[in-house]
């Protein structure tokens, strides 16, 4: 029998294995953590977007929001609100007549696990290229007026970053596949900021031991310094291009 034949038999032996020898089938360690790269102004239609690269599959199709993405819809805004991440004051044109109103539009290019992960880096990432216009609001009228000469940026108070990990066989997996989630009998988000834990979301029946838990929030801890230090670089190089 060949791999690939062993693989769709008997997928749960295939990785197995390969955990007995603390690595994956992809050459990662069970704690290593994919590249990631993020761009920023992609959509020049829009008012802010970014793109985060970390996942690759061409299993992936667009299509209506499936479960799962609505599912992950809600847990997006309850982490960027648990980490105060965006002031609602700040979209306050006038106290009980006008706000600013953001929506924002997460697509899926391609998915091999952890769309999660990736959509909570290309929100905040998007977030911090946000410039809105300033409105000049008439309290005798109730009309307002647009001046689209002056832009002011969106403040982003923190730029929380989660981090999945998954139970397969008994062994602790960080940034799994999508294959390694179909494998795990429990998941685990650990949403990170400014150095602090601001969001939980486990699913499955097997509890995380204490050993665990710390591997966990040690390497999300990492992972939120790493990328805050990208989306800086990238903050000062758009600001440095422009004031050049």
């Amino acid at each position: 029998m060949d791999l690939k034949t062993f693989k769709l038999l008997h997928p749960v032996k295939y990785y197995k294995d390969y955990l007995e020898n603390n690595i994956r089938p992809d050459g990662r360690e069970l704690e290593d953590l994919r590249p990631l790269a993020i761009s920023f102004g992609v959509i020049n239609s829009a008012d802010g977007s970014a793109i985060v690269k970390l996942v690759c599959s061409p299993s992936y199709r667009p299509g209506p929001p499936s479960e799962e993405a609505q599912v992950h819809s809600r847990s997006l805004a309850d982490a960027i609100s648990n980490a105060h991440c965006i002031d609602l004051q700040d979209l306050c044109i006038s106290p009980g007549k006008l706000v600013w109103a953001l929506y924002c539009d997460l697509t899926c290019l391609d998915h091999d696990g952890c769309v999660f992960d990736v959509a909570i880096i290309s929100l905040v990432a998007a977030l911090h290229t946000v410039k809105l216009p300033t409105i000049q609001y008439n309290h005798d009228t109730g009309e307002t007026r647009t001046d689209t000469s002056t832009f002011s940026p969106l403040s982003v108070h923190c730029v929380p970053v989660t981090t999945t990990f998954v139970m397969v066989s008994d062994r602790l997996i960080t940034d799994p596949t999508s294959e390694e989630e179909k494998l795990a009998s429990t998941t685990l988000t650990v949403t990170v900021s400014d150095g602090k834990m601001s969001f939980f979301n486990q699913s499955g029946g097997d509890p995380f031991d204490s050993a665990a838990l710390k591997n966990c929030t040690d390497s999300a801890l990492k992972r939120e310094r790493s990328v805050r230090r990208m989306i800086q670089s990238m903050m000062n190089k758009l600001k440095g291009g422009k004031d050049q």
